[in-house]
């Protein structure tokens, strides 16, 4: 009998009495944030845009107490540069050297020093994204410009273009206004800095005094019950009336709303104190200030909650942005609909029948709403960073919705990246070939116009051609569009990838350079698919080869009757069958360089190398480890880059470019030696980032990309 059978009433009052308070007790409020960031207490819930940095100046000690820094600070040139400056530093003629030495500016770097060593954070309040709106409108109004000469109109003059801009702006004349925005420093000694603005108070005051056009503007101000340096300036400060308007106005008087409109904009930068906090404020007033504080603070978004999981860790920076901002600062559908909004209206300005402008407008705006099915929904993001003992991991979540995502699965293709490569990038997509079809359709609906609008404007002379070239593509473009929906597309599983590797090497890889005193690696680019069936693929790219024969005929038109690209040699190799071009002996190049494609059962492997191909086409378990050391869970992508053999890799090309450099006399002998170790040294400290993983996935509504990069330092 278990122990669950057993219990007596008080095994089931502690029971229940547990169950009650998992029930009742508040769930992780996102407030439990608030010991990540002092300012996330701060920020209002509805900021546009929040970002902070934190534990600077602990980083910048894990920097300067490392073996890297002490050897790259032991440089030769690093150690030249440093003397020049101390001397430049300790020289009595040297301003700059009297400024530093002065004890209130002592204070004063002390000061910026406390500034940066421990938060900084920025943040723009709801509606900091209005003026994105500003912008768009503008470029709208280029857009309309260009789309002038399509339809016969002449080029516009900068007139002409100043004048839309302005019309443009005219129209959205009520959302002008000055970006608010805060930046702030948490410090540790605020008597300090109470000290220096007391001086800056009185600099700024006797500089304001000698400069009629500030006369007033600059004050102390109490905002929240803080005192505030502020300047204030506003549009009338502007010269309006020496702007040739005339010269750009279309009937007089146009553009007197926009500028009187203009003439009231303010713009107010203030600097103070707010607990231990130094703030700068830039806006049209104190408000983004005096809005800190409130009931509701960022620290209480549902958007904050990932982050309360990671509030132990040794955070380093965290970044929000909302979805009004993201809905104004990406390409939108707003944005789309604005775009074939500026290009109907010259279509009653072309030289068309009414018939062919009404299908031209049909057709465009079927087109649009193509396209506005393929735009994503715009969604808040937030991203975060912290340090681990092996170096540094980050999160970014993404709340947009992406139409057509793919489903998220294993990313098979990880096991045939040749297990420890330099670079691997890969990724899923839906397998439907729906992007395709539709840029196929479009293409189509396109060419239909070419007999009916284009063909009919040309000379005798160049429609024979035109139409002859037709008659020629046509029908290869229809087998081209036949073998990519018919065989391409359902030949794959929607996985594909990059891969970068450097395992061949060579002391002369081409005749035509001199020989290397060390091995050179050289890049092994490579594209992988995943693969649904391997015949079916095959007999794909058989098409698209006999495909490529007939255009070559018909355009080589009996000049050249024999060009063609022959059948690849083909070899079976593990994993599948190799199909390969060898290149002309005459080139001298290395007999390993051969353009081919390798297609296995699940992957195909399309490379330089042959010997390429057969490494990755054969199935490797993933060693690059890190994020990716579990290569079976879902995702849609993945990216690895192998840092320090990266380096490893490129350090010899840098040393023999040098070499071949000073051979041709670019640098005394007796400085050669010095260059050369200088070069190992960076190379060398630059390898203590290892290495940098990452993968994408779905968490609920949210796409999550979770990142590492190891960093050991030198002799670790």
């Amino acid at each position: 009998m278990n122990n669950t059978t057993r219990r007596g009433p008080r095994g089931w009052l502690l029971l229940f009495s547990l169950a009650a308070l998992a029930l009742f007790a508040p769930p992780a409020r996102p407030a439990d944030v608030d010991k990540v960031a002092g300012s996330l207490k701060l920020v209002p819930a509805d900021a546009e845009v929040y970002s902070v940095m934190l534990r600077n100046a602990e980083q910048w000690k894990a920097i300067t107490s490392s073996k890297a820094w002490k050897k790259l600070t032991e440089m030769e040139a690093v150690q030249m540069v440093w003397q020049e400056a101390q001397k430049q530093l300790n020289d009595p003629k040297n301003p700059l050297g009297q400024f530093l030495k002065a004890k209130e500016n002592q204070e004063l770097l002390d000061l910026l020093a406390d500034m940066v060593s421990s938060e900084i954070f920025f943040y723009a309040p709801a509606g900091f994204s209005d003026f994105l709106a500003l912008m768009s409108a503008m470029q709208a109004a280029q857009y309309k410009q260009s789309f002038a000469p399509l339809f016969g109109g002449g080029q516009p003059t900068p007139e002409d273009q100043f004048h839309a801009i302005l019309t443009a702006f005219k129209e959205q004349k009520d959302k002008f206004k000055a970006p608010n925005f805060v930046w702030g420093f948490r410090l540790e000694d605020t008597k300090r800095a109470k000290a220096q603005l007391g001086r800056l108070e009185k600099l700024l005051g006797d500089l304001v005094d000698q400069v009629p056009p500030l006369k007033g503007r600059f004050k102390t101000t109490e905002v929240g019950g803080n005192r505030f340096l502020t300047l204030t300036f506003d549009g009338k400060m502007v010269p309006w009336d020496d702007i040739p308007f005339n010269r750009i106005e279309k009937k007089a008087g146009e553009f007197d709303d926009l500028v009187k409109k203009l003439k009231e904009l303010k713009l107010t930068i203030a600097l103070g104190l707010r607990g231990e906090y130094l703030l700068l404020s830039v806006g049209e007033s104190t408000a983004p200030v005096a809005s800190l504080g409130g009931d509701k603070t960022l620290a209480d978004r549902d958007e904050l909650k990932p982050l309360a999981k990671y509030a132990e860790k040794k955070l380093t920076s965290v970044s929000y942005v909302s979805k009004g901002f993201h809905s104004k600062a990406g390409f939108t559908k707003a944005d789309l609909k604005n775009v074939f909004e500026s290009f109907l209206p010259y279509l009653d300005q072309a030289d068309l029948t009414k018939e062919q402008k009404q299908k031209l407008h049909k057709d465009l705006t079927a087109l649009a709403k193509d396209i506005e099915t393929r735009v994503p929904e715009p969604g808040a993001s937030l991203s975060f960073a912290f340090r681990t003992e092996r170096g540094a991991e980050s999160y970014t979540y993404d709340w947009a919705r992406h139409p057509d995502a793919p489903a998220q699965k294993a990313l098979t293709l990880l096991d045939h990246v040749g297990g420890n490569p330099l670079i691997a990038a890969l990724g899923r997509s839906s397998s439907s070939g729906d992007n395709y079809k539709l840029l196929a359709k479009w293409v189509r609906v396109a060419d239909g116009y070419v007999d009916e609008l284009l063909l009919p404007k040309l000379d005798a002379g160049s429609k024979q051609h035109a139409e002859q070239v037709l008659k020629v593509l046509r029908p290869l473009g229809r087998r081209f569009d036949e073998v990519t929906t018919k065989m391409l597309i359902p030949s794959l599983d929607g996985q594909a990838g990059f891969v970068l590797d450097a395992k061949m090497t060579s002391k002369q890889w081409i005749p035509q350079l001199p020989n290397s005193a060390r091995p050179l690696a050289l890049p092994e680019p490579s594209f992988l698919y995943g693969v649904r069936d391997a015949d079916l693929l095959a007999k794909a790219l058989g098409e698209y080869r006999q495909l490529l024969n007939k255009a070559l005929k018909e355009i080589a038109a009996g000049q050249a009757a024999d060009l063609e690209v022959p059948p690849a040699k083909t070899e079976k190799i593990k994993g599948g069958t190799l199909y390969y071009y060898p290149l002309p002996g005459f080139l001298g190049i290395d007999e390993r360089i051969a353009p081919n494609a390798g297609i296995g059962e699940k992957v195909a492997v399309f490379s330089l190398a042959p010997s390429t191909t057969k490494r990755l086409l054969a199935k490797t378990p993933f060693k690059g480890g890190g994020l990716l050391a579990k290569s079976d869970r879902p995702m849609i992508s993945a990216t690895y880059v192998n840092v320090k053999g990266l380096f490893e890799a490129i350090g010899p090309w840098v040393e023999y470019g040098l070499e071949t450099a000073f051979d041709n006399g670019a640098l005394p002998k007796e400085h050669q030696e010095s260059v050369l170790k200088q070069v190992r040294t960076v190379v060398e400290v630059l390898s203590v980032l290892r290495s940098s993983t990452s993968y994408t996935t779905v968490e609920g509504r949210a796409t999550v990309t979770h990142s590492e990069m190891v960093i050991r330092d030198l002799g670790e």
